[in-house]
């Protein structure tokens, strides 16, 4: 998981640093929720989208049942959000984009030295490969 605890809150619930999603924090109610009733991995897949494309976001008791009926992004919807991140990426016109081809096979050639372990450190985050 690519979320990293921050902060325990005053009222119980945590702040989290997300290596995909940024900030984002949950309420203590939402917390044991989710702890209770556990989303299935369809729905923290489109919720992770969600927190991603609202930055900062706050979950509370009353968005457990909200998150956990999202809807799957259509094509369109997906390909329209893969382009809105491209141009913040790279707000240039014709700047140039790098080949992910490149960028995926060095960090599997990176990560090739750790398949043999369970956990992968945690400097390797901060791999600029990876």
């Amino acid at each position: 998981m690519p979320a990293h605890l921050r902060e325990h809150l005053k009222d119980g619930g945590f702040e989290f640093e997300c290596l995909r999603c940024g900030p984002f924090s949950i309420s203590a109610d939402a917390d044991t929720e989710l702890r209770h009733q556990a989303l299935a991995d369809q729905s923290v897949a489109v919720a992770s989208g969600y927190i991603r494309e609202n930055a900062g976001l706050r979950i509370e008791k009353t968005d457990v049942a909200r998150l956990s009926s999202l809807l799957i992004p259509n094509v369109a919807e997906k390909a329209g959000n893969i382009l809105i991140q491209l141009a913040r990426e790279f707000p240039t016109p014709s700047e140039g984009i790098a080949n992910p081809v490149v960028m995926v096979g060095l960090a599997l050639k990176r990560l090739k030295q750790f398949e043999s372990a369970s956990v992968f450190p945690a400097e390797i985050e901060q791999a600029p490969e990876v």
